[in-house]
């Protein structure tokens, strides 16, 4: 497994996508050979109801991992205010500025 991490990736990209054009082209001419052209056209709908589908998968799966790291960030924001009230919030309640809070700290 280790052998596809050393390789570029525009090499990747190129025989991936060879590989699905000759993978389209031979299904293509399968299915000439196999059935008619009004078998071969009541399938369209079936390939594009499927695509889709898998379309709307990743899709999902992107916008969750999306709102999963937006949820990350926020409790990062929230985590690192608290720590900034905690540190510098409290001597301003006995009448210090934030500068001398920060000269105070130091």
């Amino acid at each position: 497994m280790d052998v596809f991490y050393g390789l570029p990736e525009w090499f990747v990209f190129l025989v991936l996508l060879g590989f699905m054009v000759v993978a389209c082209e031979t299904g293509y001419r399968l299915a000439i050979r196999s059935r008619s052209a009004a078998q071969t056209k009541a399938l369209v709908p079936t390939i594009t109801g499927s695509v889709l589908a898998l379309l709307g998968l990743l899709l999902g799966f992107t916008m969750s991992m999306a709102v999963s790291r937006y949820d990350a960030r926020c409790r990062l924001v929230l985590d690192s205010f608290k720590f900034f009230m905690s540190t510098f919030g409290q001597p301003r309640a006995r009448g210090l500025t934030m500068l001398g809070a920060a000269v105070a700290w130091r």
